[in-house]
């Protein structure tokens, strides 16, 4: 396509277009450009149209047809009015080329919105109007048919415009000179086979990826050895933890029991009890009485040599000093076993 471009300018000497005709051809592919998704958009619309329609059809609903609906006088009308503004508006936007909108184009947007509301609402009230089934669920079968008209109607509406502006710009261009019209062409083709290989050039690289991942050039650099010592589990980190661990609870649980535990465990913990103020007179042991002996309670006279007997003579001793002021006394004695009595 480049070497039939070169050989046609240097046999017809003509070495671009002139300034008419690559506005011409701007125009025109900028309106193209504009068509080309509204192709897709009117194929959605019709499944849309023809899905609801036979799904109300199926349920007994009748509902009007798309050419009766087309035939509408005031469906006509606003159809006309649509169409005269948007091309008014969108010769404007070829011309501007993306600058901006000036005023004379927000007044048309502006009057496009409403003859398109109206146009809804027409539809609305042919295709779903009130009363037309009480079943909830094909009455807003029937509102979607009705919006999925609106669609159709306007993208058809639409395409129709576009394609009457591509023809007048069609219809001027060729007034032109054939060469300039050989030389248009020509440059097209440049364009589009310019990229068609971008595209192909893309989807070769993709291959040669896919490829390259399906059977790549790997090859072993050093082959992998089992360990045999297992890395998993390490029995002597975990006993050696586990005896911490164990060792800090256990130390942690008697640090706990020692302050929670309130009871009198010496002489010691009963003078800082007391104060200094009160006096401990003795304390008696515990002790293993002996059977054999008729009162095996009175300790200092059966063994008046024991340990016990001494605790007994000592408490006696403390009291006698203690009482030799006349001062009134009071002594508490008391016991933490049971059944020993508490005073």
């Amino acid at each position: 396509a480049a070497d039939a471009l070169g050989n046609f300018r240097e046999s017809s000497g003509i070495i671009q277009l002139s300034d008419k005709s690559k506005l011409l051809s701007d125009k025109i592919a900028f309106f193209q450009l504009r068509r080309e998704p509204l192709a897709l958009q009117l194929n959605e619309s019709n499944n849309n149209y023809e899905y609801y329609r036979m799904l109300l059809a199926s349920n007994g609903v009748e509902v009007s047809t798309y050419d009766e609906l087309l035939a509408d006088p005031e469906i006509e009308q606003l159809l006309r009015a649509f169409k005269d503004k948007s091309r008014e508006s969108a010769l404007y936007e070829a011309i501007q080329n993306g600058s901006g909108q000036n005023q004379r184009q927000f007044v048309l947007e502006s009057s496009i919105s409403q003859t398109t509301k109206a146009l809804l609402d027409r539809i609305m009230l042919l295709v779903a109007p009130k009363g037309l089934t009480t079943d909830t669920y094909l009455a807003l079968n029937a509102i979607e048919l009705a919006k999925a008209t609106y669609e159709r109607v306007l993208t058809e509406a639409d395409i129709e415009l576009l394609l009457s502006i591509e023809d007048t710009y069609a219809e001027e261009l060729s007034q032109l000179p054939v060469l300039e019209r050989r030389l248009l062409d020509l440059q097209r083709d440049v364009q589009v086979y310019e990229t068609l290989r971008l595209r192909l050039m893309e989807l070769l690289e993709e291959v040669k990826i896919a490829e390259a991942a399906i059977a790549g050039s790997v090859r072993v650099v050093d082959a992998a050895k089992v360990n045999s010592i297992p890395v998993s589990p390490n029995r002597m980190l975990i006993v050696a933890v586990a005896v911490l661990l164990g060792a800090a609870f256990g130390v942690l649980l008697a640090l706990l029991v020692e302050m929670l535990d309130v009871t009198l465990k010496d002489e010691g913990v009963i003078k800082k009890l007391a104060g200094p103020n009160i006096p401990i007179l003795g304390w008696i042991p515990l002790m293993n009485l002996d059977r054999t002996k008729p009162i095996p309670s009175l300790v200092v006279y059966n063994n008046p040599l024991s340990f016990e007997a001494e605790r007994y003579k000592l408490i006696a001793n403390n009291i006698s000093f203690g009482t030799l002021r006349k001062t009134k006394r009071v002594f508490s004695v008391t016991s933490p076993g049971m059944g020993e009595g508490k005073t």
